[in-house]
C-alpha cells in the first residue's frame, strides 16, 4: 500500500458537518460526558494548546470519526436541547428529577444568565462600572427568581443532570467521611 492508497484523514469540521451539529455542541457534549478525546488516539495533530477544545481544523483519526458517527443521534439531541427554549418543568421531566431540584439548581446558578452594562474604560482611566442589565437566554423571571414558567435556552438539561449527579457523589463521600471521623 502506498501513501496515496491510505485513507484520507478527515478534519473535525468535516465530520461535524456530516453529523449536522455546531462545533460548540461537540465541545459541550465532550465536557458534559467527560470524554477523553484530547490525545493522539483520536486527534492526529493533537498538541496541548492550553485548552480542551476540538477545533474544526484538527485532523481526526478514524477512531474519532467512528465514535462521533456512532453518537450522531445523541449529538443532534444534545444540540436540540441546548438551543431550544424550555421550562424548568420540561427539564425536570426530561432528566427525571423533581421540579424543585431543577429550580433550586437554576436559581443557585442564575448568574450564568446575567448580562451587564459596562460604563467607563481603562483607556481613559475611568473606573469601570458594571450594572446588571438583565438576563440572556432567560425569560419569565419574577423578583430575580426563576420560576416554573420561566424559560431558558442555550443551556443543557443534560449538563444540569451531570452537575446534580456530581454534587450528589460529593455529598455521599462527605457523609461517608464524616462517619469515619
Amino acid at each position: 500500500m502506498t501513501p496515496s492508497d491510505s485513507p484520507k484523514m478527515k478534519t473535525v469540521g468535516s465530520i461535524r458537518e456530516e453529523i449536522g451539529v455546531y462545533n460548540k455542541t461537540l465541545n459541550n457534549y465532550i465536557r458534559t460526558f467527560n470524554l477523553k478525546v484530547f490525545n493522539k488516539k483520536y486527534l492526529v495533530d493533537y498538541k496541548w494548546d492550553g485548552y480542551y477544545q476540538l477545533r474544526d481544523y484538527h485532523q481526526a483519526t478514524p477512531e474519532l470519526e467512528e465514535y462521533l458517527q456512532l453518537h450522531k443521534s445523541r449529538l443532534v439531541e444534545y444540540e436540540r436541547d441546548y438551543y431550544s427554549w424550555k421550562t424548568p418543568v420540561e427539564i425536570a421531566l426530561k432528566i427525571d428529577m423533581s421540579v424543585e431540584t431543577v429550580l433550586d439548581y437554576l436559581n443557585r446558578n442564575i448568574s450564568r444568565f446575567e448580562y451587564f452594562h459596562v460604563e467607563g474604560n481603562d483607556f481613559n482611566k475611568q473606573p469601570r462600572v458594571f450594572e446588571k442589565a438583565g438576563y440572556n437566554n432567560l425569560t419569565g423571571v419574577i423578583d430575580d427568581k426563576i420560576v416554573e414558567t420561566s424559560r431558558v435556552k442555550e443551556f443543557s438539561s443534560y449538563q444540569l443532570l451531570q452537575d446534580l449527579q456530581h454534587a450528589r457523589l460529593e455529598e455521599l463521600i462527605d457523609r461517608a467521611q464524616n462517619k469515619n471521623l
